[in-house]
């Protein structure tokens, strides 16, 4: 993967008409094959900031099962990112730039350490799909509730007692998963009579 990205930032920077040409031809393909390309990146622990300048806008980015500790803030330049997918990982700590993608439909960190969300994600205002299974949350920001156009929140097997007041403005929400955390049952009873539209399990 890293030899491909070098070969077309050669070929893009070249001054030759047919070295450019073939350059286009490599992104017309890497545009059809985002998934592909960067499952190719393989187990890693660091990114290495000079190939993260070299990729073309992506709309899915898939690196989960690997050894990452941290959400790469290189990864928040990546404006056009339709889909994020970081499961399997050891991330315990989201980018403060998260917030930068304003493009971004379903974002999976499902199986990772996170035991905090940064208020910067009540910015991915387009998001739809969110899925924190399996960390170690033991809140939620108020800021969620900016999430208006969420559907699908998977909070199963965290450490959350409870939820944020706010979560009620969420009324277009209609799944949300909070099976394995300690939630006592009045407060169950509440958040039931927050959401009364959503699916909700416990």
């Amino acid at each position: 993967m890293q030899d491909l990205l070098k070969n077309w930032w050669q070929l893009r920077t070249s001054t030759d008409i047919a070295n450019r040409e073939m350059a286009i031809q490599m992104e017309a393909w890497l545009e059809g094959h985002e998934e592909y390309a960067m499952q190719q990146v393989g187990k890693i622990c660091k990114l290495a900031r000079k190939e993260w300048r070299k990729v073309i806008e992506l709309k899915t980015l898939f690196l989960q099962n690997n050894n990452l500790i941290t959400m790469p803030d290189e990864i928040c330049n990546l404006r056009g990112l339709k889909r994020l997918h970081l499961d399997n990982n050891n991330i315990n700590v989201l980018s403060a730039k998260i917030g930068n993608l304003q493009e971004l439909k379903t974002l999976s960190l499902q199986n990772n350490n996170l035991a905090a969300l940064p208020v910067k994600i009540g910015d991915l205002q387009g998001l739809g799909t969110l899925d924190l299974r399996n960390n170690s949350l033991t809140t939620l920001p108020a800021e969620i509730s900016s999430l208006q156009n969420l559907k699908w929140l998977d909070l199963d097997g965290n450490k959350l007692t409870s939820l944020p007041a706010e979560i009620g403005i969420l009324q277009g929400l209609r799944w949300l998963d909070l099976d394995k955390n300690p939630i006592p049952k009045n407060e169950q009873q509440h958040i039931k009579s927050l959401l009364p539209n959503c699916n909700i399990y416990f």
